[in-house]
C-alpha cells in the first residue's frame, strides 16, 4: 500500500541519517578525498553489512519447497525482505545527500547517479515478478562499490585491483540479472522504465569502471635503471 511504501522509504532514510549523525559525532565534517569521512563509514556499513544481511534473510526465509530459480522470479509483496532491500538503497542514497553541502567532491554526476539509482529501486517495487533478480541487482553492485570505500581509505596496490575487479564484475552480473528481470517481469510499464533507467545507471557505472582501469597501478614495480655504486 501507499502507506507501507512511504513508511519503508522514510524509515530507512531516517536510519541512514542516524548513522550519518553518529559519524558526525565521531569525525565532524572532516574530509577524505573530497567527501566527508562519515560517508565512507556509512557506505561500508550499508554495502558490506546491512544489505548482505537483508539479502541472506530474504533467501533463507523462503518456504521449504521454494527453489533458487523460483525465488529469483517470485513476486515482490509487502511482507518480503526483498522490498526492504529496495527501501534500504533509496534510504541510503537519500540519507547520503546530507553530506552534499560539506563535500567538495559531491558533484552533479554523483547526484544524477543517486537519482537514477533511487528511481530504479522505486520502480522495482511495482514489478509483478522477478523480486529475487531485483534484489540481486541491488546487492551485487553495492557489494562491488564497497571496494571504492575500502580503496579510498586504504589505497594499496591490491586494493586498486580489487576495486576494479569487484566493481566491474558486479556490474556485469547486474546487467545479466537486469535483463532477466525485465524478461520475467509481467508489468509492462515497469519493464519499460526499468530498461531505460538500468541503461542509464549501468552506462554511468561502466564509464566509472573504465576510469578505474586507466588508474590501475603497475602490477609489479619496474626495476630501477640506476646501478648501485
Amino acid at each position: 500500500s501507499t502507506m507501507d511504501f512511504i513508511s519503508g522509504i522514510l524509515g530507512w532514510t531516517c536510519a541512514y541519517l542516524a548513522l550519518n549523525f553518529v559519524g558526525f559525532l565521531i569525525w565532524g565534517n572532516s574530509l577524505l578525498k573530497g567527501y566527508t569521512k562519515r560517508s565512507f563509514a556509512v557506505g561500508i556499513v550499508h554495502e558490506g553489512i546491512l544489505l548482505p544481511i537483508a539479502f541472506a534473510m530474504a533467501y533463507y526465509n523462503l518456504e521449504a519447497d521454494t527453489s533458487w530459480t523460483n525465488w529469483l522470479e517470485k513476486s515482490i509483496t509487502e511482507t518480503t525482505y526483498e522490498r526492504h532491500i529496495h527501501y534500504m538503497l533509496v534510504g541510503y542514497l537519500l540519507g547520503d545527500l546530507c553530506n552534499y553541502p560539506f563535500s567538495p567532491g559531491f558533484d552533479g554526476s554523483l547526484i544524477a547517479h543517486h537519482v537514477l539509482s533511487s528511481s530504479l529501486a522505486i520502480v522495482g517495487l511495482f514489478a509483478g515478478r522477478g523480486g529475487g533478480y531485483g534484489a540481486a541487482c541491488i546487492v551485487g553492485p553495492e557489494l562491488g562499490s564497497l571496494w571504492i570505500n575500502i580503496c579510498d581509505i586504504y589505497p594499496t596496490k591490491i586494493a586498486y585491483f580489487n576495486r576494479f575487479f569487484w566493481y566491474t564484475s558486479s556490474r556485469i552480473a547486474a546487467m545479466i540479472c537486469g535483463i532477466l528481470y525485465v524478461i520475467v517481469n509481467d508489468v509492462l510499464w515497469t519493464r519499460i522504465f526499468t530498461a531505460i533507467l538500468m541503461t542509464g545507471v549501468l552506462g554511468h557505472n561502466f564509464h566509472v569502471s573504465w576510469k578505474m582501469w586507466k588508474k590501475l597501478p603497475p602490477l609489479f614495480d619496474e626495476p630501477s635503471s640506476k646501478k648501485s655504486s
